[in-house]
């Protein structure tokens, strides 16, 4: 398998038929030996039920669900488990950086031979289509700066849901990931630089989209609080 695409859900009924026909689209043209991979996490919708069908009429789809809602970073680490692509590209749902961008995000991974590229938002501020509410920036921003502080010095956005890791990448990191929530990607990124492995950040096209399931300051407080536990859990190394 050459790739792996990677798609938590959580509630994404209203627009997950369209996501999961426009990626098959997508890669059936640009990288045809791919598997999608969607985790239903605890959805209380249809949300379910659109996967399970869509991969009933589609064999490069898998879908891992189970019943009760277990965070993002959960859902990640299931698919990152089960994952059979040499390498793996995590997406979101809504689809606010475009497919196109994985191209850049390849060719770059393997020019540089890098084991994680991750697509950054603050790279270059006109490649934002669609700027988030000015709240959300905000949060945004005082969090990166707490990254910076205490986890990853030299990053600027680890946010931003669009990641391609190779093979021996995401097999490493799924071994020793602790984080559930929407801090995995922070941490993630740390045990990539506390292995000794080459990661880069990549300026992508980004759109903000409405209806995210996501409360930005219900998140805000376990999310910092977890950039002591990813400093605390990680500090004696491998």
């Amino acid at each position: 398998m050459r790739l792996s695409v990677l798609i938590p859900v959580y509630n994404e009924r209203k627009r997950i038929r369209d996501t999961i026909k426009r990626v098959i689209i997508y890669f059936e043209n640009t990288e045809p030996d791919f598997e999608l991979i969607l985790i239903n996490d605890g959805s209380t919708d249809e949300t379910l039920q659109i996967c399970v069908e869509q991969a009933g009429a589609e064999q490069r789809i898998r879908v891992i669900s189970y019943p009760v809602n277990r965070g993002k970073g959960y859902a990640i680490l299931r698919g990152l488990k089960a994952a059979q692509g040499e390498l793996l590209l995590f997406m979101d749902a809504d689809m606010a950086t475009p497919l196109k961008e994985y191209l850049k995000l390849r060719e770059i991974m393997f020019s540089e031979k890098l084991d994680l590229v991750l697509g950054a938002r603050v790279k270059d501020e006109t490649d934002i289509a669609v700027h988030n509410p000015i709240y959300r920036r905000f949060v945004g921003r005082i969090f990166n700066m707490f990254v910076r502080m205490i986890v990853l010095p030299h990053i600027k956005d680890s946010q931003c849901g669009f990641k391609l890791y190779t093979r021996s990448a995401y097999q490493a990191i799924a071994s020793r990931q602790v984080i559930h929530d929407f801090s995995f990607d922070v941490e993630h990124l740390y045990i990539t630089r506390k292995l000794g492995l080459k990661i880069k950040e990549v300026g992508v096209q980004w759109s903000n989209v409405a209806n995210t399931t996501v409360s930005v300051f219900r998140s805000a407080l376990p999310m910092l609080i977890n950039l002591f536990r990813i400093r605390w859990h990680h500090r004696r190394g491998y």
